[in-house]
């Protein structure tokens, strides 16, 4: 089970990509190495809020259960293990 990031922990978009939506899902390219990742409906919810600004991952949780139905826990534990991937990948920044 991944760690789950503090809840004041700020996630945000690095400049090393650029990203369109496309069918409800999220493409982005990380510019650095030239690969795609594509995101489903859910993490394009997210990510399209990361476009706009920073977040705290508590927010970005509490934005989550609000629009879908998924519990707190797995939510947290999801957003955790996804966004430590994009971190590895330099596609965004936990801080």
């Amino acid at each position: 089970m991944p760690e789950t990031i503090a809840p004041e922990a700020t996630i945000s978009a690095t400049k090393e990509q650029v990203s369109c939506e496309l069918g409800g899902e999220a493409v982005i390219l990380q510019t650095g190495d030239g690969i795609y990742y594509g995101l489903n409906s859910v993490g394009n919810f997210v990510w399209q809020r990361l476009q706009k600004a920073p977040h705290s991952f508590g927010e970005l949780v509490q934005a989550v259960t609000d629009e879908f139905d998924v519990d707190r826990a797995t939510c947290a534990e999801d957003l955790s293990r996804l966004f430590r991937d994009m971190a590895s990948a330099k596609l965004l920044q936990i801080a």
